[in-house]
């Protein structure tokens, strides 16, 4: 049973990093590619706040890109360097996203809903990710763990949304500016739901 339990770990998680590195590649994609016009997605961050794009795009694809290193416990328990300074950039990636996130909200496609739950993730991303930082600094492992946890949630909200959004305009046919709107808050309170309930409880092994 254990040994089934292992397994079942490994194979979320190879799947959790294999979707990481997709999100994060389509961000980095679109960063340095052209918006295509067809697409209302690609037209409606055409039409944000420029400067904040490049900020957003990139460095969240790089938080992205590094939480499977954050969340390998191998790493964290064998190359303890390589955990701290993976963590530093993990953090230094996030409060630039993340503020170029606020700024990038209010022009949200799916009106005043979407600023909202865009707005609101944003701000939880950055607290969260500041109270882990904290709570490394002080050496308190157990609360520095469950609030890295709650971090790479919201960071893996970008794979949720993508997901949302697949589902509800191409599979559903939904409107978009419906399928966004709810996306903007389901994709990261989906998320924290998932980590309270099975990753939160772990942290006390730290």
């Amino acid at each position: 049973m254990e040994r089934l339990d292992t397994s079942r770990k490994r194979l979320t998680f190879l799947i959790y990093t294999a979707l990481a590195l997709g999100i994060a590649s389509y961000a980095l994609l679109y960063l340095f590619g052209d918006p295509k016009l067809a697409n209302r997605f690609d037209v409606s961050f055409a039409n944000a706040n420029m400067s904040a794009i490049p900020g957003h795009f990139f460095f969240g694809g790089v938080a992205l890109l590094l939480t499977p290193l954050q969340l390998s416990d191998t790493i964290r328990l064998r190359w303890r360097s390589l955990h701290r300074l993976t963590g530093l950039l993990y953090t230094i990636a996030v409060f630039i996203a993340g503020v170029s996130a606020l700024l990038i909200a209010p022009r949200a496609q799916g009106g005043m809903v979407s600023v909202a739950g865009f707005t609101t993730l944003a701000l939880l991303w950055l607290g969260s990710t500041a109270l882990a930082w904290q709570r490394a600094l002080m050496m308190d492992f157990a609360n520095h763990a469950r609030w890295m946890y709650r971090s790479v949630a919201l960071t893996s909200s970008a794979i949720t949304l993508r997901i949302l959004l697949g589902l509800g305009v191409p599979v559903a046919k939904l409107p978009l500016e419906l399928v966004y709107s709810t996306a903007s808050w389901a994709a990261w309170i989906i998320n924290l739901a998932v980590c309270e309930y099975f990753f939160v409880p772990r942290a006390d092994k730290h």
